[in-house]
C-alpha cells in the first residue's frame, strides 16, 4: 500500500499488477475535518499527475492516479466542477485509446495474452467508463481469437490427441468449441485399489483405499474420456510398540518437615510408526508409491508407584487415520512428480509431446517444449501454459 499526501489529506490507494490483479483502487480519507476545498486540490494534484505521466508516455501511471480519483469522488461523494470534469474526461479517453490500440495491435499475434492484460486491467482500475470501453474491446479480441482458434483446428498438427487438447483449451478461453477431443493415451479414467495394512482393521483400510481412488482424479495420470483403468495394490503397516520405565520423581516440599521427598513412579511409552505402498499397473506403468509417517511417541504415568490397570493409549486404528491424508496428499503429489519426469524431461520435444508435457505438469513446461508449442500457438503458447526461461 502506497501513502500520498494530497492538500491536507491521506490519499492510500493499491493499484492491482499482474501477480495480484484482484487489488483494486481504494481512497481512505484520514482526515474527516478536510473542507471540500482541500478535497478538490487533492484531485487536481492527482490530475497533474495524470497528466505528467502520460504526457511521459507511462498511460498504466496516469489510469492509476485517475483510479484514485475516480475512489475518492465515490467516498467524499464529491462533483468535480465542469474545467476539472473535462480535464478527467479528457486524460482518461487519451490514455484508454493508447492502451487500447496497443492491445488490439497485440491481439493480432496474440489473442490470448491480449484478453489476459484486458482482464487485468479491468481489475486494476475500476473506472465506470473504462468498464464500458473494455467490454467493447473485449469483443473485439475474443473475435480475433475464435478466428485463431479455428485457424489452428484446421492445421494437420491438430490431429493428434494431445494437440487437439490443448486447442480445446485455447478455443475455450474464447467461447469457441475447439477440435473432437480423444482420450489421452497415457491416462485412465478410473483407479481400482485392492490389499490392506498390516495392524489395522478393514474398515480402516478400506476407507484408505476408497480416498486413494478418489484421489486419483487429482493426479495428472487421470482422463474422464479415457476407457483404460489404473489398478493399484495397497500394503503397509501400522504398529505401536509399547515399553517402560521407573522415574524418580519429586514430591512438593513439606514444610514442617523442610526437606525433600521423592517416590518412584512407573511411565509408559508408546511408540507408533506408519508406513505405506502403492504398487501401481496400467497407464502409468509399473511404478510403487511409498510413504513412510513420522515416528508418534505417547507417554503415560502411574498415579501409584505402578500402574495398576493397563493404561490407556490412543488406539493404533485412531492413530492411523490421523496419517490418512498424508498418505494420500503424498500419493497425489509423486504421481504427478512421476509424470513430469516421465513426460517432461527430454532435451527437444514433438507438438504432441511437447503437449502431453503441457497438459499434465503442475508447473512451468520446459522451454524445449514451450518452443515446440510455438509452432501451433505462436507467442500465445506462453499466455496459454507457464514456459520455463531457456
Amino acid at each position: 500500500m502506497k501513502l500520498r499526501f494530497l492538500g491536507g489529506l491521506v490519499l492510500a490507494h493499491m493499484v492491482g499488477c499482474a501477480e495480484d490483479p484482484g487489488k483494486v483502487a481504494v481512497v481512505v480519507d484520514h482526515e474527516s475535518h478536510a473542507s471540500p476545498a482541500e478535497r478538490r486540490s487533492a484531485i487536481g494534484k492527482s490530475l497533474y499527475k495524470s497528466r505528467a505521466a502520460r504526457e511521459a508516455g507511462d498511460c498504466n501511471r496516469s489510469l492509476e492516479h485517475l483510479s484514485t480519483i475516480e475512489s475518492a469522488r465515490a467516498a467524499w461523494n464529491l462533483d468535480l466542477d465542469p474545467q476539472s470534469e473535462s480535464a478527467y474526461r479528457y486524460e482518461l479517453r487519451s490514455c484508454a485509446s493508447v492502451v487500447e490500440q496497443h492491445l488490439l495491435q497485440s491481439a493480432a499475434e496474440s489473442p490470448l495474452g491480449a484478453k489476459i492484460r484486458l482482464e487485468a486491467r479491468a481489475k486494476s482500475f475500476p473506472i465506470r467508463e473504462l468498464r464500458e470501453r473494455d467490454r467493447a474491446l473485449l469483443s473485439r479480441i475474443v473475435a480475433i481469437g475464435q478466428a485463431r482458434c479455428l485457424s489452428i483446428g484446421a492445421t494437420p498438427q491438430a490431429n493428434g490427441p494431445y494437440v487437439a487438447r490443448a486447442v480445446h483449451q485455447y478455443c475455450e478461453s474464447f467461447g469457441a468449441s475447439g477440435p473432437v477431443q480423444l482420450p489421452l493415451p497415457h491416462a485412465a479414467s478410473t483407479f481400482a485399489v485392492t490389499g490392506s495394512v498390516d495392524g489395522v482393521d478393514h474398515a480402516s483400510a478400506r476407507a484408505l483405499r476408497t480416498r486413494l481412488m478418489a484421489a486419483f482424479a487429482r493426479t495428472s495420470w487421470y482422463d474422464a474420456s479415457s476407457l483404460a483403468t489404473a489398478t493399484g495394490r495397497l500394503s503397509g503397516y501400522a504398529a505401536r510398540e509399547v515399553v517402560s520405565s521407573q522415574l524418580q520423581v519429586e514430591r512438593p516440599r513439606i514444610p514442617l518437615l523442610m526437606r525433600r521427598t521423592y517416590r518412584m513412579v512407573e511411565e509408559r511409552t508408546a511408540k507408533y510408526s506408519f508406513g505405506s505402498r502403492v504398487s501401481l499397473e496400467g497407464p502409468t506403468g509399473p511404478y510403487e508409491v511409498a510413504y513412510t509417517g513420522d515416528e508418534h511417541i505417547e507417554r503415560v504415568r502411574s498415579p501409584g508407584e505402578t500402574f495398576v490397570r493397563e493404561p490407556i493409549f490412543t488406539p493404533v486404528a485412531i492413530a492411523f487415520a490421523d496419517q490418512v491424508e498424508s498418505i494420500v496428499a503424498n500419493f497425489v503429489a509423486d504421481l504427478n512428480a512421476h509424470y513430469n519426469d516421465r513426460f517432461c524431461a527430454a532435451e527437444r520435444y514433438t507438438t504432441e509431446e511437447a503437449a502431453r508435457c503441457a497438459l499434465g505438469t503442475r508447473v512451468a513446461i520446459p522451454a524445449a517444449a514451450g518452443s515446440a508449442l510455438a509452432s501451433v500457438f505462436g507467442t500465445d503458447a506462453e499466455s496459454l501454459y507457464r514456459v520455463s526461461p531457456p
